[in-house]
């Protein structure tokens, strides 16, 4: 718990940096006075920032660094975010992602780096890179997933009954919205991930049904 600036990597996809943001919430509830950075691929650079928990974002280009990935420009990018990720003097870096794309930016940070052990990473050559890896017992659930290895990691408990993604507004709703509710996001950044609309119909009559929304 003695971790004053904490790195989080989950920096793709849409999906799973929403599932991660009440990670950021657990730790900015134990450690009230940590500094928080999230490392985020370019085009999710702004949804960390939904979280008043993460403090700052570094951004990083995979997608697009691998169509040229020995051009001048491209390492020069590659380098910047090296030099900023050890500028920043991280205490902690926690790979939420599992990739080896992501236990790479783990290394260039140089700090203490903690990732998911061989059998529960993505791609388990990615924990070559931890120095510390951490064997968690299966949870069907992402948001469990993250949120448990961050708190193995920073030694604090975590209650997985309640979720708490402690968004804050950036702007005034369109719409005049009263009691409970519920806003779908049907946007994902590939085509063979899209629902089709008779999933997004049978979502939305469960949601009324067992949460008593009105249409």
């Amino acid at each position: 718990m003695g971790a004053k600036k904490i790195l989080l990597i989950r920096s793709s996809s849409m999906g799973d940096i929403i599932h991660a943001l009440p990670t950021a919430h657990d730790i900015r509830s134990a450690l009230p006075d940590c500094e928080l950075d999230w490392v985020v691929e370019e085009s999710f650079a702004q949804m960390p920032l939904l979280s008043p928990a993460v403090d700052n974002v570094i951004v990083t280009a995979f997608r697009r660094w691998r169509k040229r990935p020995f051009s001048l420009e491209v390492r020069r990018e590659i380098e910047s975010v090296k030099t900023h990720l050890r500028e920043r003097e991280y205490d902690i870096v926690i790979d939420l992602q599992g990739l080896i794309r992501s236990a790479l930016v783990a290394r260039w940070s140089k700090a203490f780096s903690v990732g998911y052990c061989w059998s529960r990473a993505k791609e388990p050559l990615a924990t070559l890179a931890y120095q510390r890896k951490v064997k968690l017992p299966y949870v069907e659930s992402p948001i469990d997933r993250y949120r448990l290895l961050a708190s193995q990691a920073l030694g604090y408990e975590v209650d997985l009954s309640e979720r708490i993604f402690g968004l804050r507004v950036q702007a005034e709703p369109a719409l005049s919205l009263e009691g409970d509710y519920a806003i779908l996001a049907v946007n994902t950044s590939r085509d063979s991930k899209l629902w089709p609309e008779s999933s997004w119909i049978e979502l939305a009559n469960t949601l009324r049904q067992e949460r008593g929304l009105k249409s």
